[in-house]
C-alpha cells in the first residue's frame, strides 16, 4: 500500500478511536448518573424485583438506563385476557401484534425511573423500548411466581 494512503487511512483510524473514546466516556458518565438515580428512586418506590435496561448508545440529553419492575397483578391480568386469544396468521405463524400491544401497555406502569415524560422521550428515539420493557417487566413477574410456587 502506498505510503500516503497508508497514512490517511491510520490518521482516519485515530480520529474514530478519539471520537468513539470520548463517546465512551460520556456514555459511562450518563449511565453513573442513571444508577444514582436509580438507587434513590428503588428506594423510594420499597422495589424489591427489578431489571435495569441499557440503551446501546447516548442521545444527548437522556438517560442511557432505564429500570423496571415487575408487572402488577390488575396489568398482569390483562395482560393474560389481551393475548390468550393470539392470532395465526394464513401460513400458521403466530401474529406477534398481539404481544407486542400488550407489552407496550404494560409498559408506563412498570417503569420505576426515569418519569413518564422522560420515558417518552426515550421511546421517540428508541422505538422498541416500549415493548422490550413491558415483555421485561411480565418475565420478571412469571419469574417470581414460579420462585412462589417452589417454596
Amino acid at each position: 500500500m502506498d505510503s500516503t494512503v497508508q497514512n490517511r487511512l491510520q490518521a482516519a483510524e485515530e480520529k474514530l478511536k478519539e471520537r468513539r473514546k470520548v463517546a465512551n466516556e460520556a456514555y459511562n458518565a450518563q449511565r453513573a448518573d442513571d444508577m444514582e438515580r436509580i438507587v434513590e428512586a428503588i428506594d423510594a418506590a420499597g422495589v424489591s424485583i427489578h431489571k435495569r435496561v441499557r440503551m446501546p448508545f447516548l442521545v444527548d440529553g437522556l438517560p442511557v438506563t432505564v429500570a423496571v419492575k415487575q408487572a402488577g397483578t390488575l396489568e398482569m391480568r390483562r395482560y393474560k385476557d389481551r393475548t390468550k386469544n393470539f392470532r395465526r396468521n394464513k401460513d400458521n405463524s403466530v401474529d406477534l401484534s398481539v404481544y407486542t400491544k400488550a407489552y407496550e401497555e404494560l409498559a408506563s406502569s412498570s417503569v420505576i425511573w426515569p418519569d413518564q415524560e422522560t420515558f417518552a422521550k426515550m421511546c421517540a428515539e428508541f422505538p422498541t423500548l416500549k415493548s422490550d420493557v413491558g415483555a421485561i417487566a411480565v418475565k420478571l413477574r412469571e419469574a417470581d411466581e414460579e420462585d412462589e410456587g417452589n417454596d
